[in-house]
């Protein structure tokens, strides 16, 4: 069971990401989030020490809502293929059919400012290599356990899997920088063909 402190702090980790949201990381003070919870300052200190302490956690927090959203449902499938067809779909989700990504993921200004945080902040990027050496090695496990099944040939697992998260990353940026379903849509479907044919042919 957890503590009501824990349960507190995820309360503030929520509230935490609804300013982030809406001012960027260097429009959001303790003051806002404390006024947003309806708590006092001073109190919000008894949780957190400081801005930077909460920003730590909130990269955590972002990350786990990522596992979630990739690897819980793995829990209930057996079928590789499956399995496989689960991560190509959550990896090029169609931004069309974002009926769950509200619930599980976080916005692309949160995720982008935490990710851009990493890069100067070495306890937040700690954080980022951990999740995307979990991804790969996840990624490459799946890959093999379809090799092993025959239905695909991908000489390099780990290499392929590297791959994949390229194709993602590179995937969400461009919607970022288009934002034009027009473009995106017919976009989606060809890197998931594409992705389909590489590992398949090997």
């Amino acid at each position: 069971m957890k503590k009501l402190k824990d349960i507190r702090k995820a309360e503030i980790m929520e509230q935490f990401y609804k300013v982030v949201n809406q001012h960027g990381f260097s429009g959001t003070t303790l003051a806002k989030v404390a006024e947003s919870i309806g708590m006092n300052p001073s109190l919000l200190l008894h949780y957190y020490k400081s801005k930077e302490e909460m920003i730590v956690e909130f990269s955590g927090f972002i990350i786990q809502k990522y596992e979630y959203f990739y690897f819980k449902p793995l829990e209930t499938m057996t079928d590789p293929k499956e399995r496989f067809e689960h991560l190509l779909n959550t990896l090029l989700l169609d931004r069309g059919d974002s009926g769950h990504v509200d619930e599980h993921l976080v916005s692309d200004r949160a995720f982008y400012e935490c990710y851009a945080l990493s890069i100067t902040h070495p306890r937040v990027k700690e954080k980022f290599q951990h999740f995307y050496g979990r991804f790969r090695k996840e990624l490459t496990r799946e890959i093999k356990a379809l090799k092993k099944s025959g239905i695909i040939k991908a000489k390099n697992a780990e290499l392929a899997a590297g791959f994949l998260i390229v194709l993602l990353e590179g995937k969400d940026i461009y919607w970022n920088m288009t934002e034009d379903d027009s473009v995106y849509v017919p976009l989606r479907k060809y890197l998931k063909e594409v992705a389909y044919r590489i590992l398949a042919d090997g």
